[in-house]
């Protein structure tokens, strides 16, 4: 079986957000199970320089969309057993960003079309197609009406990882973008809020659609205020949830490069407390001081805003507060505001640093996810194989893996758990942290508990490898 996975990064190439990790994680989990994988990517700035694999040019193309004639290059290396392709247009793609641009839309339908045409005059086959988020939903159509063969041809999956973004072009763009007829938009295949978007033309055409957790999926089909939601419930068991995992190689506090110390589950409560003891010192902050870090995109959708409207009181409470990230310009002034205002106990670095998130993960009593929404979430689960407690809103894949501490179930409990996605609901799960972090043989239970979660990719490749193998047989 050959599989290819489309999508707009993946590490070590390009990484904006959890999409990056997932792609690659899955495609290394089926090449170490032997399977046949391949990634396609945009050719990104500085694409050349990630990583000592050779690189080899494949060739040279062109295509029309409209009006256009465009020519691009593909080039190819191999990477941990996975084939990379690299689609090549520097007028598309040799930006400082891979997206923010008033032509992302216009960008990635030329992706799409690139990569097809390439494959076909190529003669490159897959059995499956795995298409992940937007950037990549029109692959099915444009596979339909000018590639599709008599007998033998692939089956296509759609992974939803940000149901944000729909990916929305007006219906002349149809023609425009992909010379596609304005009866694939009157006929509803490719139309959703009188626009095209590239999201629902995937949901509609895709053999299977899959979401990042059971959760998020249940929270997709009861959302009322969606016209996803009629969408996704029209594919029936065609639409399902499968958790992601975490990359535990990389991610493992016993011989992790980045972290100060290293330590098991055997000695988590003392090594993590060195862990502590050593990044309050680089930063300024006490170490006798409940820790709580943040490593996330500084957005309201991660629930930033509800962490600063509380800070005053956290502060008074004695705690500190380490965070890690970039985002909304507002809440970066925000974060930096406070950040000087209480430079004793809270520090920020208003970047992304991945070395630095190990330690932050590595170090901290508690890691703070107040996430409006959440398809999956991966950081709550590096948390927890770090023995770092998870203090997150009870949405989307946060809900399926954390068990939250309710002040007597700490044989279970594994993080904490609020609902309400408003300051006080989450003032009130951070005092009860504290609460628990004074009871330190609770506490230590508890850590332990999340420490001894599986939360590898072993199921959920499991999980996609009968998906593949259902289309196939």
């Amino acid at each position: 079986m050959k599989i290819c996975m489309v999508a707009s990064e993946a590490i070590p190439f390009c990484k904006v957000g959890g999409l990056a990790d997932v792609v690659y994680s899955l495609s290394r989990k089926l090449a170490v199970n032997k399977k046949n994988v391949s990634i396609v990517l945009p050719y990104y700035k500085g694409t050349e320089n990630v990583c000592d694999s050779p690189m080899k040019k494949e060739g040279s193309y062109s295509l029309t969309m409209a009006w256009r004639k465009l020519d691009f290059d593909v080039y190819s290396l191999i990477y941990r057993d996975i084939k990379y392709y690299f689609i090549r247009n520097d007028f598309y793609f040799l930006r400082d960003n891979p997206y923010g641009y008033n032509d992302d839309q216009e960008r990635f339908a030329f992706f799409q079309n690139a990569l097809l045409k390439f494959f076909d005059e190529k003669g490159l086959f897959f059995d499956i197609i795995h298409l992940h988020d937007w950037q990549a939903g029109m692959v099915p159509i444009i596979y339909r009406e000018f590639y599709k063969k008599e007998k033998k041809n692939p089956k296509f999956i759609f992974t939803i990882h940000n149901a944000a973004f729909l990916g929305l072009v007006d219906r002349k763009d149809l023609y425009d973008y992909f010379n596609i007829s304005e009866y694939f938009f009157d006929n509803g295949e490719t139309r959703i809020y009188d626009k095209v978007s590239y999201f629902k033309t995937a949901i509609t055409l895709a053999d299977k659609v899959t979401t990042v957790s059971p959760n998020f999926a249940r929270e997709m089909l009861s959302d009322d205020t969606s016209a996803i939601a009629h969408i996704l419930r029209n594919r029936g068991n065609d639409f399902s949830g499968i958790l992601n995992g975490i990359d535990t190689k990389e991610w493992n506090p016993s011989n992790d490069p980045f972290i100060y110390y290293n330590y098991t589950s055997e000695n988590v409560m003392s090594q993590k407390q060195k862990n502590k003891v050593a990044l309050c010192k680089e930063y300024g902050l006490d170490p006798n001081l409940p820790l709580f870090g943040l490593v996330s995109r500084l957005t309201t959708q991660k629930g930033v805003n509800l962490i600063m409207e509380s800070l005053e009181t956290l502060i008074k409470n004695k705690v500190n507060v380490v965070i890690l990230g970039s985002g909304e310009e507002q809440i970066e002034t925000q974060v930096k505001y406070f950040a000087e205002k209480y430079k004793d106990n809270v520090k920020a670095l208003i970047t992304y640093n991945n070395e630095l998130s190990h330690k932050i993960i590595a170090s901290s009593d508690f890691f703070l996810m107040p996430s409006k929404f959440e398809p999956c979430g991966i950081t709550q689960m590096l948390s927890q194989r770090y023995g770092t407690l998870p203090l997150a809103r009870s949405t989307g894949g946060l809900k399926d893996t954390i068990i939250s501490y309710n002040g007597v179930n700490e044989k279970e409990a594994n993080g904490i758990l609020f609902d309400s996605f408003d300051p006080n609901s989450f003032l009130l799960a951070s005092l009860l942290a504290l609460n628990l972090y004074e009871k330190r043989r609770k506490f230590s239970r508890i850590v332990h508990n999340a420490m001894a979660l599986n939360n590898s990719w072993t199921k959920s490749y499991q999980d996609y490898y009968s998906l593949y193998l259902e289309l196939t047989k």
